[in-house]
């Protein structure tokens, strides 16, 4: 996060990004617990920002489905793979930060609108970084 504000606010600027495809289905996949398209996309967007899953701290997964949040924390780095459901049954954090994956509840706490719900993990992800949750989404 830059230490420029406007409107007495903090910038959040988006350091880096990805983008990835795989099979759509899953019984066409080679291993159909590998998730490709996200392993490839976290790597893409943490070259462009120079920094390395454990530089993160805070984090909105896609989770349409239980097991996606959980599956994705292991392709992104924040657990090694077959630990991210250990950690999520636990209540546990990657073991560098403080607050849980998803902290706003996650795309089905809002009834995953399609459209919608990538606007809302930014918008989540910015009153995270600034310290802004409304008090439903601690």
């Amino acid at each position: 996060m830059e230490n420029c504000e406007k409107n007495g606010k903090p910038y959040v600027v988006i350091a880096g990004f990805g983008q990835a495809t795989d099979t759509q289905t899953l019984a066409e996949r080679e291993d159909p617990t590998d998730l490709k398209a996200v392993t490839l996309a976290a790597q893409q967007a943490f070259a462009m920002a120079k920094l390395k899953p454990s530089d993160i701290n805070v984090a909105e997964l896609h989770d349409a489905f239980t097991i996606l949040e959980i599956a994705e924390s292991e392709h992104v780095g924040f657990f090694k793979k077959g630990e991210g459901g250990k950690a999520a049954v636990a209540g546990k954090n990657p073991p560098w930060w403080a607050d849980p994956i998803n902290v706003s509840g996650g795309l089905k706490a809002r009834g995953h609108p399609v459209g919608g719900t990538g606007v809302a993990q930014i918008v989540d992800i910015v009153w995270q970084l600034r310290h802004e949750l409304p008090e439903n989404d601690r």
